[in-house]
């Protein structure tokens, strides 16, 4: 069974937002209300989408990371922490690229060198120190997978948190522009008043995509 990280897969939540009130700008006594989906705006706008793509990525090259520790579980402590390093580099150099290539290479030789001395009949006694080795490298591998699925997960939703925060932000500031614009003063989340009238939602995706 592969290790699996936890995270919650729809990062992009409503923004507990259920009435904004805005000074209209304009000189009137006139109250004017519209509605929002802004947990639409969020998933539709090109700065929600790239963030729910960055979070996909690093949960991708971490969920990799598990994987590949759980079918070569004969890797070294050293070996499994230094893979991390380099697979979680953003960007990677080809030196970056080389090197992840040679741990890699170095730990199918160890596989090789394990299966061959599983099927001699008569081990030196280094030979069978080695053997050892293998089996303890094995057992360490099991208490790195455990380790890394409870810090990746803390990592990814502390990422998510951070995406998700700043993309609220841009969305409520593209939110408040549209609402300035058009003279209203109350805008309530559609959560709240579903069959409202004067929708900005499309408005507010526009004008946070153009930043303005």
């Amino acid at each position: 069974m592969k290790p699996t990280i936890k995270l919650y897969s729809g990062w992009i939540v409503a923004a507990a937002m259920a009435v904004i009130m805005f000074g209209s700008g304009f000189q009137t006594t006139a109250e004017k209300t519209g509605v929002v989906d802004l947990n639409k705006v969020i998933q539709d706008s090109n700065v929600g989408k790239q963030n729910t793509t960055k979070l996909n990525q690093a949960l991708a090259k971490r969920q990799a990371l598990l994987n590949y520790i759980k079918d070569h579980t004969i890797i070294t402590t050293e070996q499994a922490e230094k893979l991390r390093e380099l697979e979680l580099k953003d960007p990677q150099t080809d030196a970056d690229k080389a090197a992840i290539e040679k741990i890699k290479r170095d730990v199918g030789d160890s596989e090789k060198n394990q299966d061959m001395l599983r099927g001699k009949s008569n081990l030196t006694e280094a030979e069978s120190r080695l053997l050892s080795e293998y089996s303890d490298r094995q057992r360490k591998s099991f208490e790195t997978m455990q380790t890394w699925n409870s810090v990746f997960s803390d990592e990814l939703s502390n990422m998510r948190e951070q995406l998700q925060q700043s993309t609220v932000d841009l969305a409520k500031a593209a939110l408040a522009r549209v609402a300035k614009q058009q003279g209203f003063t109350t805008v309530l989340e559609t959560q709240v008043a579903p069959y409202g009238a004067n929708d900005l939602t499309a408005n507010t995706v526009t004008s946070m995509n153009a930043g303005k």
